[in-house]
């Protein structure tokens, strides 16, 4: 294998998949010649953000493989939500163990935006300063639409890949206007959030985040239940705030369903790391109005009409039962939770006389697991007998 002696040295800013591209321009070789020489796999694009061998490429440098990691990726940005350990220790493995694949960082730094972008400004300043073009890293972080520089609408590429990959430059692109995904007063307020993290060395545990977010709440008066706040108030702020539709589309769906996501970053021991999440919460918690207070269901036993859901439910054990394949062994309580009527008839179960004759029914079948402490099924006894 070849050994690769030059890299043109980065320019301010400039993202390790452009000095790979520009590299080879200046070398006279293809991409797939490029990625020989640098002891990788042969392909015809360069990853932008990242690349799984950092450490010959910061030895073509000249350059210290965790400076080429902190400046000429979105490193800073990917891990600003780390404890410090943690970003150090990743950071080790990333420079020095290439076994490690960059997949994982690429996927965090593309949540919100995963389209190579460019400003045509700033190709005109780069040519004038330094002969040549190449991609920034501020123009490629999510929420980020407008050069932070110049104030324009960026540029996207039109080829979509798998994570953001480039073949040649930005004057080499015919790209359309970046579309934001937010209106553009929400991309004002998330866009310097964005920036600042790939400077910002400031580290916390997670918990100090939380215990941050939840401080910022309580001060701001959000909606409580009980002594802690509303997760269900403030979700739907935090919904309403960035529309429904506008957070699918930027990857990160809000579903209606129990500990979404948003709440999960106030709550001790269920909380994300990835930056998108945080930039949007702190974003949400700094310029959102305060959301309204929503009327919650007190908890445990539910009402329920008794001599209307009693049959009803003993028609669907019955129908679940004669749909279970032979060999099938499950417990009661497993076929309550399929039909989704364990609490209500675990709470009502003395008010639910022909749901309570449809489970025993089901007790004496071949699909009932016997479950410690009860009896066995009426199949085994007779076979005992005889």
């Amino acid at each position: 294998m070849a050994k690769l002696y030059y890299l043109p040295e980065p320019y301010p800013d400039e993202l390790i998949g452009s000095i790979l591209v520009r590299a080879g321009r200046h070398l006279g070789h293809p991409i797939k010649r490029m990625h020989q020489l640098l002891g990788g796999t042969p392909k015809s694009h360069w990853a932008l953000l990242f690349q799984n061998q950092l450490h010959p490429i910061a030895a073509a440098l000249a350059m210290p493989a965790e400076e080429l990691l902190f400046r000429h990726t979105p490193f800073p940005y990917v891990t600003a939500f780390l404890s410090p350990e943690q970003t150090l220790r990743l950071a080790t493995y990333y420079c020095h163990f290439p076994q490690l694949k960059a997949s994982a960082l690429s996927q965090s730094a593309t949540t919100g935006g995963a389209i190579a972008r460019y400003c045509e400004e700033c190709i005109e300043d780069d040519h004038r300063k330094f002969g040549e073009d190449y991609w920034h890293r501020r123009h490629n972080l999510p929420f980020v639409t407008r050069c932070w520089k110049h104030g324009s609408l960026l540029k996207m590429t039109d080829r979509r890949r798998v994570g953001v990959a480039v073949t040649g430059l930005p004057h080499e692109q015919q790209g359309t206007t970046v579309v934001p995904v937010f209106e553009e007063y929400i991309h004002s307020l998330l866009e310097p959030i964005s920036i600042e993290l790939l400077d910002s060395t400031f580290r916390q545990p997670p918990e100090a985040w939380q215990s941050g977010y939840r401080n910022i709440s309580m001060q701001r008066d959000f909606p409580q239940q009980g002594n802690l706040l509303s997760a269900i108030a403030l979700c739907a702020g935090f919904v309403a705030f960035y529309g429904k539709a506008q957070l699918k589309r930027a990857g990160l769906d809000v579903p209606d369903r129990p500990n979404p996501w948003p709440v999960s970053l106030l709550r001790l021991n269920e909380t994300s790391n990835v930056s998108a999440k945080h930039i949007l919460m702190q974003a949400y918690l700094k310029f959102a109005p305060v959301p309204d207070a929503v009327a919650t269901t007190p908890p445990g036993p539910q009402p329920l009409n008794c001599q209307q859901k009693d049959a009803v439910f003993a028609r669907a054990i019955r129908k679940r039962v004669s749909m279970l394949a032979t060999g099938t062994r499950i417990t009661v309580t497993q076929l309550l939770s399929q039909l989704e009527i364990l609490q209500p008839v675990r709470h009502h179960r003395n008010a639910l006389p022909l749901t309570a004759a449809a489970i025993a029914e089901f007790r004496q079948t071949e699909f009932s697991e016997r479950q410690a402490g009860r009896r066995p099924r009426k199949k085994y006894l007779s076979s005992k007998k005889s």
